[in-house]
């Protein structure tokens, strides 16, 4: 029989963020030192969680981020974005239009930036609105 154990407490959208990245990393370092990606098992114990269940449900946030990739056929995980500036292939989106000013966003690694859009007959601002949202 289990031994009762108190409830746990949610993790924050900080310690999840922590966790992924964690995830991330060790993937990455398991392909650089083996050739070839690490089990659900293997990554569980790194993390320190003994599901495979979550283990599974973190690869797949982590797929619906665009932060890793599987292989449908052979189900290798493959890094795509770690979250890093500086090796991201930016997604922008516009996040909001005022004062001659756009403000975009990567949907990969959330960087911000503004530029300023001047609408013309080449780029008019109905052709920006299109690629609004999805942030």
């Amino acid at each position: 029989m289990r031994q009762w154990q108190p409830p746990r407490t949610p993790l924050t959208y900080e310690e999840i963020r922590e966790r992924d990245d964690k995830v991330v990393r060790y993937i990455n370092w398991y392909w650089e030192k083996y050739g070839f990606p690490p089990s659900y098992a293997s990554i569980g114990k790194a993390i320190e969680v003994s599901s495979k269940s979550t283990v599974h449900a973190i690869i797949s946030r982590l797929e619906r981020q665009r932060r890793i990739a599987r292989d449908p056929l052979t189900r290798q995980i493959k890094i795509v974005n770690n979250g890093d500036r500086r090796t991201c292939i930016h997604d922008w989106r516009v996040r909001k239009i005022e004062n001659g000013f756009i403000q975009i966003v990567c949907a990969d690694c959330e960087f911000v930036t503004e530029v300023e859009y001047a609408p013309t007959p080449e780029t008019p601002l109905k052709d920006l609105l299109k690629y609004m949202g999805g942030v």
